[in-house]
């Protein structure tokens, strides 16, 4: 609640899912060729934008996901966490997220994989109609690190108009149940 004395604002969530698929490929030279998945996730956090010079949040999140014709599974903890603060005139802005992936029959016989990824910036606002952002976006993905800079501008013209640019280059973990989530044909 808005209105509490200790933490106002403050927002606890949590969310669990269960689904289990089955179809058919019924436009391949197989007509009995079948995708039977399973997919289960847990997730939970908090986040508390309540205060425009403090926000924070941090959830936990872990996935399952199993394919049963080729007896293959996922199993995928993910973290993430934000703070903004901001001082008068200059703040502070930063991201994580690390994600750690374990595979049970892959054909590549890897069976672990692990992601990092921050962003880190400094925002200074000159007047009431210009704010400038600059920091870094740092990767680890399984021994390889990418290191980027990043930056945004807004220029607000009047109530009607205002500009906007950014540089910020990144990068993504893409899971098997993720390429699943966007195309459920995808044969692995």
């Amino acid at each position: 609640s808005n209105r509490s004395k200790f933490l106002p604002g403050l927002n606890l969530f949590v969310n669990i899912n269960y689904l289990r698929d089955s179809y058919k490929f019924f436009g391949s030279d197989s007509s009995d060729l079948e995708h039977r998945t399973q997919t289960a996730g847990v997730t939970f956090g908090l986040k508390n934008n309540y205060n425009k010079n403090f926000k924070y949040g941090i959830s936990f999140n872990g996935n399952y996901f199993d394919l049963r014709e080729r007896d293959f599974g996922e199993s995928k903890l993910r973290s993430n966490a934000f703070v903004d603060m901001m001082v008068s005139n200059f703040g502070i802005q930063s991201d994580a997220v690390f994600i750690s992936q374990h595979l049970t029959n892959n054909l590549s016989g890897k069976t672990n994989y692990n992601y990092f990824s921050t962003d880190r910036r400094s925002v200074l606002k000159v007047n009431s109609g210009l704010q400038v952002k600059a920091g870094i976006n740092f990767t680890v993905y399984n021994g390889n690190s990418f290191f980027d800079p990043i930056g945004s501008f807004s220029l607000k013209l009047n109530d009607a108009l205002t500009f906007f640019g950014e540089y910020a280059p990144s990068t993504d973990f893409i899971s098997i149940s993720d390429f699943n989530q966007k195309n459920r044909y995808s044969i692995f």
